[in-house]
């Protein structure tokens, strides 16, 4: 709607005040006025067809955020619990229960570098001058 009264405002601004035009009568400004807006809105209503709101990228990050947050956040089983839930059925044996992933895993910030070796790297006998 915005975007309609935009081009609305600005071409009556343009065939109105425009020298272009300083020798048409009022009559003709609107006319004009009436076919550019009708083409303006006409190319903005195409061009909206065309191009989708949100790309194709941004989709599947959006849909894989969501699964994300289903499976860890909210516990939700996916496809592969199906699966072996079936699977169990069929061989007539227990299903081995998923480990858990861990809800938060660790995203430290360390000031710098030397900091993170230090708490990172595992411990040996070695020494640095060594």
């Amino acid at each position: 709607l915005m975007s309609i009264l935009a081009i609305m405002t600005n071409l009556g601004i343009v065939c109105f005040t425009s020298e272009k035009l300083v020798q048409a009568s009022r009559g003709w400004r609107v006319v004009w006025f009436i076919v550019i807006e009708h083409f303006a809105v006409g190319a903005k209503i195409v061009a909206a067809a065309i191009i989708p709101d949100c790309p194709d990228e941004v989709a599947i990050q959006l849909k894989r955020q969501e699964l994300i947050i289903d499976k860890i956040i909210n516990g939700k089983k996916d496809e592969m619990s199906e699966i072996l839930e079936y699977v169990a059925e069929v061989e007539g044996t227990e299903q081995q229960e998923e480990k858990e992933p861990p809800i938060f895993p660790e995203l430290t910030v360390y000031p710098t570098d030397r900091e993170w070796i230090e708490k990172k790297r595992p411990k040996t006998i070695f020494h640095d001058g060594d």
